[in-house]
């Protein structure tokens, strides 16, 4: 079962993508028409080529007209250690490069029952697509680097990655403004789709995701500590649960309802018949002579 800590801090982060998405979208421009073509596509399965597997992501978004989704997200966690490079790998080649973006989280946190949510480390990391030439042939990578957040962000290259600790081992969001995940528009769909460059930017600065780590912390800690506001019914209202009924007995039963509304079918059957009379055939009118 998923923890807490892991699903609302993934969900935060996908609302609020998904907020700047429609924001985009709500302009009059060309790329607000490709933002509207843009959708949420969940924990969908992706199928690779051969010998690259399928794959569940935790979230990925993609163009409503394409084969595979353009950001992928994967967060890995304690209860869930994942080789996200890797996976970055096998979504980028077997996709043959339409999947622009791989967004890696990973999520070092304690949750212990009854204790205040404390800090760890959390990384982000962002793998892209990279063909890059061998002679006459061209080889297509995942491309992974540590580069300056602030010349990432203006840059106009496909062929970014941000790979930070977004929050340190105490707790602390990264300093630097301009760090956190930076997409771009066009980074949502295979080139196919987009002909030119689109550089609207979607931003979620280092800031944000630990407020919305810490908060999902603290969620994990009240629900396993069982300390969340809840009504108590108290003793004057009784739980009635419902009868379990043996798989057997419902066979039977099923099976004996089918056979009375049969038989209930053909009693109405018989008074139709019953009650049905042919018509009475018209004597002929003999025209009168001469």
């Amino acid at each position: 079962m998923p923890a807490a800590t892991h699903e609302r801090f993934i969900t935060s982060v996908i609302l609020e993508i998904a907020r700047q998405l429609q924001i985009i979208g709500s302009l009059d421009s060309l790329a607000s028409d490709f933002a509207r073509q843009i959708v949420a596509c969940g924990s969908t399965t992706i199928y690779l080529h051969d010998g690259y597997g399928r794959h569940d992501p935790d979230f990925s978004f993609g163009h409503k007209e394409a084969q595979y989704p353009g950001v992928v997200f994967e967060v890995s966690y304690s209860q869930k250690r994942r080789d996200l490079g890797r996976l970055a790998d096998d979504y980028i080649l077997g996709s043959d490069g339409n999947i622009r973006v791989v967004v890696g989280l990973d999520l070092e946190y304690r949750g212990k029952k009854g204790k205040e949510a404390s800090g760890e480390g959390a990384t982000l990391s962002i793998w892209r697509p990279k063909v890059t030439s061998d002679g006459a042939l061209g080889e297509l990578t995942a491309h992974q680097d540590v580069v300056d957040l602030v010349r990432c962000y203006q840059a106009n290259t496909s062929f970014l990655l941000i790979s930070k600790e977004f929050r340190d081992e105490y707790g602390i969001a990264h300093s630097s403004y301009s760090a956190g995940i930076s997409l771009r528009l066009d980074d949502f769909a295979t080139t196919a789709l987009h002909p030119s460059p689109m550089s609207e930017p979607i931003f979620i600065p280092t800031k944000t995701l630990t407020e919305y780590l810490f908060d999902a912390e603290k969620a994990e800690v009240m629900l396993k500590g069982n300390t969340g506001a809840r009504q108590v019914l108290g003793d004057l209202v009784r739980r009635r649960k419902r009868l379990s009924t043996p798989v057997e007995e419902l066979d039977k039963m099923t099976e004996k309802w089918f056979k009375e509304e049969e038989e209930r079918a053909n009693r109405r059957a018989w008074r139709a018949d019953k009650g049905w009379r042919p018509a009475r055939k018209r004597r002929q009118s003999t025209p009168p002579e001469g």
